[in-house]
C-alpha cells in the first residue's frame, strides 16, 4: 500500500502559479501518460522495484519526465516520454515474469516470512534480503540468467531464516513492533481511531497471554488483528499526507476516491454511476464483482467438467487397448497350430496392429488436451472456441476496440496474452487472424477497419508476444461473414470480432 500511495503523490500536480495543468487535465488528455501512469501503478502493485528493479526505475522516472512536460504544456515531448515509458514498461512485465518463474520458491518463503512479521521485527536484515534479491533480480534484466540463479540457495536460506527467528519469537513482538512504527510515522495524529483500534488489539495480546499463557493462538488472533489495524493506520496516513501536502480541496479528495473504484471497475461490465448517490455506485460496482465471481464460478464448473471428460475418454481408451490386447492373446493361441514362419509373421502384424492404436489414441488423446487448454484459458465473456477438424478457430468478441478505431488499449493485453499462449500450443501451425464488423457503414470502410484490425493484433502477438511473424497474416472481412442479424444491438456487438483460426494442418 505504501508503494501505491508514493506513485500516487508522484502523479500530484503542485500549483506553482499561472496556467499549469492539473493532475486530473494531463490524465484526461494525455491517453498515453495516463497509460504509462497505470501501467506503472499496476507493475509497482506486483512488485515490479522487486522482481525488475532497474527497467521499472526507468519506467518511473520517464514517467516523472513525461508528467512535467505535460504540466509545462509540451505535448510532443510528453507523448514520446511517454511512448518511451511503455516500451519499457513492456520490457519490465516480461522480465518479472522469468523473475517470478526463477524465483518462486524464494518469493514464497519471503512472503511466509512476512506474514510472521519478519519485515517489521528485524527491519535491516529484512532490508537486506530484498536488496540481494534486487541484485539477482537486476541480473536477470541484463540476461545473466544462470548467474541469478547462483543466488538462489543464499537468498532462500536468508528468508527461511527470518521466518523461522519470526515464527520462534512470536506475534506479539511483530504486533509491538507494527504499532511502533506507525506511531513513529505519526499515525496516532493522522489516523487517530485506527490507531487507537490498534493499541487496544495490543493490549489484550498481553492480557490474554498473562491471565493463561497456553492460550497462544486467541494471543495470536489479536496479534494479527493488531499488525493489520497498525498497517491501516499507517496506510490512511500517508494518504491524508499526500492529500494534505497537494493542498486537496474535499472535491478533490472525493474525485480521487472515485478514480479508485474506476480503476477496481475496469475489468467489469457496469459503468459506475457518479452522477447519482455514492450507494448506487457501491452497489453498481458491487454487482460487477458478484457478476465476476459467478464467471469465475462458472469456469471452475467447466474445468471440472472437462477433467471428467478427460478421465472418461482415458478409460474409453483403457478399455479400446483392453479389446485389443484380448483379440491379440485370442489369435496367439491359434499359432500352435502353425509354422514358425506363419506365427512369426502373425506376430509382426498383431505388434504393428497394435503399436497403431496405440499411437493414433495417444494422438487423439494429445490433439484433445491441447484443445481443451485453449477452451480453458477464455471466459464466456471473452471468446468461443471451437474445433474445425484439425483446425482449431477463437472467435475473439472481447477486444474493446475505440468506436471505429483501431488501436489495442491496455484492457486488451489479458486477452491478447491469452491468444499468445494458445498459438504456443501449437509452435508449427499457421494462424489466419480475420477481422469482422457488423453492417453498419460502407462496405469499403468496413473492409478496411477490419483488416486494420486485424492487422493491430497480428502486430501485438508478433512484436509483444513473440510469435513468429512467418506464422501469421490478417485478412479483412468487412460485414460479409455475420454469426448474428445485424438489425439488434446484440446482434452487431457479435458481429463485431475478430477470429483467431489456428491451423494445425
Amino acid at each position: 500500500m505504501k508503494k501505491l500511495f508514493v506513485f500516487v503523490a508522484l502523479l500530484v500536480c503542485v500549483g506553482c502559479g499561472g496556467a499549469q495543468l492539473t493532475r486530473g487535465d494531463i490524465l484526461k488528455h494525455y491517453d498515453q501518460v495516463n497509460q504509462l501512469s497505470i501501467e506503472v501503478a499496476d507493475a509497482e502493485g506486483k512488485d515490479g522495484a522487486l522482481l525488475a528493479p532497474e527497467g521499472f526505475a526507468q519506467a518511473k522516472e520517464l514517467l516523472d519526465e513525461a508528467m512535467d512536460h505535460a504540466m509545462d504544456g509540451e505535448k510532443d515531448d510528453a507523448n514520446e516520454k511517454a511512448q518511451e515509458g511503455l516500451k519499457v514498461i513492456a520490457k519490465v512485465r516480461d522480465h518479472m515474469k522469468v523473475a517470478r518463474e526463477e524465483f518462486e520458491e524464494t518469493l514464497q518463503t519471503r512472503e511466509r516470512a512476512i506474514l510472521e512479521g519478519a519485515e517489521g521485527l528485524y527491519v535491516d536484515e529484512f532490508a537486506k534480503a530484498d536488496s540481494e534479491l534486487r541484485d539477482a533480480t537486476s541480473l536477470i534484466e541484463e540476461n545473466k540468467v544462470n548467474k541469478a540463479r547462483e543466488m538462489r540457495v543464499e537468498l532462500q536460506e536468508m528468508y527461511a531464516a527470518l521466518e523461522l527467528r519470526a515464527l520462534k519469537e512470536g506475534k506479539k513482538a511483530a504486533a509491538e513492533a507494527a504499532v511502533k512504527h506507525a506511531e513513529e510515522l505519526d499515525a496516532d495524529e493522522w489516523a487517530p481511531k485506527t490507531f487507537h483500534k490498534a493499541k487496544e488489539e495490543l493490549k489484550l495480546v498481553t492480557s490474554v497471554l498473562e491471565a493463561d499463557r497456553t492460550q497462544k493462538e486467541k494471543a495470536d488472533a489479536h496479534a494479527n488483528q493488531t499488525i493489520w489495524l497498525a498497517g491501516r493506520a499507517i496506510a490512511i496516513t500517508e494518504l491524508a499526507k499526500m492529500f494534505d501536502d497537494g493542498d486537496y480541496e474535499l472535491e478533490d479528495i472525493l474525485l480521487w476516491h472515485q478514480e479508485q473504484l474506476e480503476k477496481v471497475n475496469q475489468s467489469l461490465d457496469a459503468e459506475l454511476p457518479f452522477d447519482e448517490s455514492d450507494a448506487k455506485a457501491v452497489q453498481a460496482l458491487q454487482n460487477g464483482i458478484t457478476g465476476l465471481l459467478k464467471s469465475i464460478a462458472d469456469m471452475r464448473a467447466m474445468i471440472k467438467q472437462k477433467e471428467q471428460e478427460k478421465e472418461d475418454l482415458q478409460k474409453a481408451h483403457e478399455k479400446e487397448l483392453a479389446a485389443v490386447l484380448e483379440k491379440h492373446s485370442e489369435q496367439l493361441a491359434k499359432l500352435h497350430s502353425m509354422s514358425e514362419s506363419e506365427i512369426s509373421k502373425i506376430q509382426r502384424e498383431a505388434a504393428e496392429r497394435l503399436a497403431d492404436a496405440a499411437a493414433a489414441l495417444d494422438a487423439e488423446s494429445a490433439k484433445k488436451k491441447k484443445y481443451e487448454y485453449v477452451g480453458s484459458l477464455f471466459m464466456p465473456s471473452e471468446a468461443e472456441v471451437s474445433r474445425q477438424d484439425e483446425n482449431i478457430l477463437i472467435s475473439v468478441h472481447g477486444f474493446d476496440f475505440p468506436r471505429r478505431g483501431t488501436g489495442i488499449g491496455s484492457e486488451n493485453f489479458g486477452l491478447l496474452d491469452k491468444i499468445v499462449s494458445a498459438l504456443n500450443k501449437f509452435p508449427d501451425a499457421q494462424v489466419e487472424i480475420s477481422g469482422h464488423t457488423d453492417s453498419r457503414g460502407g462496405k469499403d470502410r468496413n473492409f478496411r477497419l477490419s483488416l486494420e484490425r486485424a492487422e493491430a493484433v497480428v502486430k501485438f502477438l508478433t512484436t509483444i508476444g513473440g510469435i513468429e511473424a512467418s506464422r501469421v497474416r490478417a485478412k479483412g472481412m468487412g460485414a460479409d461473414k455475420p454469426i448474428a442479424p445485424n438489425n439488434t444491438r446484440e446482434g452487431r456487438e457479435k458481429n463485431r470480432r475478430i477470429e483467431v483460426l489456428i491451423i494445425v494442418k
